[in-house]
């Protein structure tokens, strides 16, 4: 009898165990949704700020861009690449990664 006693016990446990950490995987899944989508609206946040504060600078861009286009240096007068310093890239990943580990 005890034996039967603690088989069914087991059983439960291991039906407890398996409840919980399906529960566990679901809320994974659910966090890494998540994440996903604040990396998303934060993304596309950042894009409307930078369209809200370009009219500011844009006729320097423009500026350049048709010098270099002018001067045969590019290829594009409607382009213009700007390199980021590696500086400011590294210290911008730790601020926003620091923003989901909060």
């Amino acid at each position: 009898m005890a034996l039967r006693l603690a088989k069914t016990t087991l059983a439960e446990l291991q039906q407890q165990y398996q409840h919980i950490s399906d529960q566990q995987l679901d809320t994974q899944n659910a966090i890494k949704a998540a994440r996903g989508a604040i990396v998303a609206y934060r993304a596309t946040v950042a894009e409307i700020e930078l369209q809200e504060q370009l009219p500011v600078f844009i006729d320097i861009v423009a500026k350049a861009a048709v010098s270099r286009h002018l001067g045969n240096l590019g290829k594009s007068a409607d382009r213009y690449e700007i390199t980021i310093p590696r500086e400011m890239v590294e210290s911008m990943m730790v601020q926003l990664n620091a923003e989901l580990a909060a």
